[in-house]
């Protein structure tokens, strides 16, 4: 959620930006229980990748507490840098993972 659309029905800028962290914050909490329990069922176990899934994990349990924490009003003045430190976050993992896609399209060299 932006935050501009709560602040379009008359919230303040913070109570906007908090508002926003909370559905933020939800929707990273879901995530990961989704993304635990998909693993868990599809593949028999949590970790994937080892190391890179528990990072990846790890960070979006940290994330969704910093955003909780946030929306609770832990971060006073500084709303919209927590926010906006959580999406550069996602940007990062989705970058990785794009990084990731292309390098495995590329076609290998036979020996």
């Amino acid at each position: 959620m932006l935050p501009f659309i709560p602040a379009e029905f008359g919230l303040s800028e913070s109570s906007s930006w908090r508002f926003a962290s909370a559905v933020y914050s939800f929707s990273a909490i879901l995530f990961f229980s989704h993304s635990v329990r998909r693993n868990r069922n599809m593949m028999g176990r949590v970790l994937i990748a080892g190391g890179v899934t528990a990072a990846l994990l790890g960070g979006c349990v940290s994330e969704g507490l910093v955003l909780a924490l946030n929306a609770l009003g832990a971060f006073r003045q500084f709303e919209s840098g927590v926010y906006f430190a959580a999406l550069f976050f996602h940007f990062l993992a989705a970058a990785f993972f794009f990084i990731r896609l292309l390098y495995g399209a590329f076609p290998r060299e036979e020996p």
